[in-house]
């Protein structure tokens, strides 16, 4: 279980790598490879942790334990992915348009930042569906989808 668990962070070390590289050769900034001591956003007071602490137990259980289970009862492993991916991302378009989220403050720096977010989420699905094949735990999705959200959201 530790070599799955190895192999999904050094997959999702070059997802994100692979997207900030993407971003950098399409004029983002070099910064953005560095660490932050904040999150960047709030919603309606709330801490970022607790937004994004709640939001990801509740989408975690939701698209995870009920939905994919159901899709992937009828396809392969990497069709399921592809299809959740894409779910998953058309799911996070409204809040591109809420104040004080993650979302709203990339459409603010610009359409290659919303881009970037919105086709990266696709293969992270990949990885997901491939640590839930491989250990079949959701408590271990939501704590990698809980890192993610630390690490992109500060």
């Amino acid at each position: 279980m530790e070599k799955y668990i190895l192999i999904a962070v050094l997959i999702f070390a070059v997802i994100v790598t692979a997207s900030i590289g993407t971003s950098v050769l399409f004029g983002g900034s070099i910064n953005q490879f560095s660490f932050t001591e904040d999150f960047s956003f709030s919603i309606g007071g709330t801490s970022a942790f607790l937004t994004i602490l709640l939001a990801s137990c509740i989408e975690e259980l939701g698209w995870r334990s009920y939905g994919e289970d159901a899709v992937g009862a009828y396809n392969s492993w990497f069709k399921e992915s592809i299809i959740f991916g894409c779910i998953w991302s058309l799911w996070h378009v409204p809040l591109f348009w809420i104040p004080g989220t993650y979302q709203y403050g990339l459409k603010e720096m610009g359409i290659m930042y919303v881009i970037n977010f919105l086709l990266s989420v696709i293969p992270l699905e990949l990885n997901f569906i491939n640590v839930k094949k491989s250990t079949i735990r959701d408590l271990e999705e939501i704590l990698i989808y809980e890192k993610r959200n630390k690490s992109i959201n500060r």
